[in-house]
């Protein structure tokens, strides 16, 4: 499992211009641009975000119009659209989003996607499963409005599907209220090496970064 964590959204944005940008992905709605379309969930889909075990599409958890403990924050892609706010269930192996896609036998093939909190306190335990195989596991950050990702590969081997899913170890009743956004699954990109343009993209990106860092004055 490949695994990037606090890195400049700067930086970050600039290294996955050769993932989500540039390469296609097999997931259909992996925005949430769309709304609530392209995937299915065990869940209940409502804009009242007070019970467990149901979920929104919106553009804020903190809007007012879902719950009234949510922090207010952007989503991930943008900051101004859509993504998929979740009251996480207290029944243990819940499915929170699931989508079915076509694969090559014998290929390799990434995913990722982002995870952030909308109220502190009992952190969602998110696990990524693919045919039922668990690839990855994240537990979302505690700071409300902080994006963390999480970063897979997944081998084929004979199959020619790929049911991918998301699921929530969590089942605790306050807290454990988590969003998603950006969906990745599609041919190799983090893993593999990227082509000497975006090297010199990421490479400038970095440099940038550092020597803004020595330019901001010391406390």
């Amino acid at each position: 499992m490949l695994r990037k964590r606090h890195v400049p959204q700067f930086v970050v944005a600039v290294g996955l211009c050769w993932s989500f940008a540039c390469s296609a992905n097999l997931i259909v709605n992996g925005d949430f641009e769309a709304g609530n379309t392209g995937f299915t969930s065990a869940y209940t889909f409502q804009t009242d975000q007070g019970p467990p075990g149901v979920y929104t599409i919106t553009t804020n958890p903190g809007s007012g119009a879902h719950h009234p403990g949510a922090a207010s924050y952007g989503d991930h892609t943008t900051g101004t659209g859509n993504m998929m706010m979740v009251n996480g269930s207290t029944t243990a192996g819940d499915i929170v989003w699931e989508e079915t896609v076509a694969v090559v036998a014998g290929a390799t093939y990434d995913f990722a996607a982002y995870i952030s909190s909308w109220i502190s306190g009992a952190p969602a335990d998110l696990r990524f499963k693919v045919n039922g195989v668990e690839i990855g596991s994240l537990v979302a950050p505690l700071l409300t409005g902080d994006w963390d990702v999480e970063f897979a590969t997944w081998n084929s081997g004979a199959a020619t599907s790929a049911t991918i899913q998301i699921t929530n170890a969590n089942v605790a009743f306050s807290g454990n209220d988590f969003a998603l956004d950006d969906i990745f699954f599609g041919d190799p990109i983090f893993s593999r090496v990227p082509a000497p343009g975006t090297l010199a993209l990421l490479a400038a990106a970095l440099l940038g970064w550092r020597m803004q860092r020595r330019r901001a004055p010391s406390h």
